[in-house]
């Protein structure tokens, strides 16, 4: 995969009008899913995923990979398979939802901290 794979899947599932995605973030997309075994299910999970945030009108509707990062306004949009626990950061902005951040949660002795992802998604916001 690659950006132009990327952007290809979201114009063929029509959400290319609800949603934007920093160039950054397609860059961290495409890196973290080419060769990682899942890259099928990953995206077919992406894509489901916007294809329902996109029906929602109230994205605080209590679904269990959708949560509102209520110290920065952000929103954190789950991506779990066997192998990975992608969290995807965007914000929610009048010209749609912009997409600012992808990163992989570890958990165990050296989890991930939100913190520095949170703090490059408001940079790049």
């Amino acid at each position: 995969m690659d950006g132009a794979s990327f952007k290809k899947k979201i114009i063929e599932n029509n959400l290319s009008d609800s949603f934007i995605f920093h160039d950054l973030f397609v860059e961290e997309f495409v890196a973290s899913v080419t060769n990682s075994g899942e890259e099928k299910l990953i995206i077919n999970q992406f894509i489901r995923k916007l294809s329902l945030i996109k029906s929602l009108d109230n994205l605080n509707c209590g679904v269990r990979w959708l949560e509102l990062l209520k110290s920065c306004g952000l929103y954190s949009l789950h991506i779990d398979t066997k192998s990975k626990n992608f969290r995807l950061l965007f914000s929610v902005e009048k010209n749609g939802k912009i997409f600012l951040r992808l990163f992989d949660e570890k958990s165990g002795k050296k989890q991930t901290s939100y913190a520095k992802n949170i703090e490059i998604a408001l940079d790049r916001k």
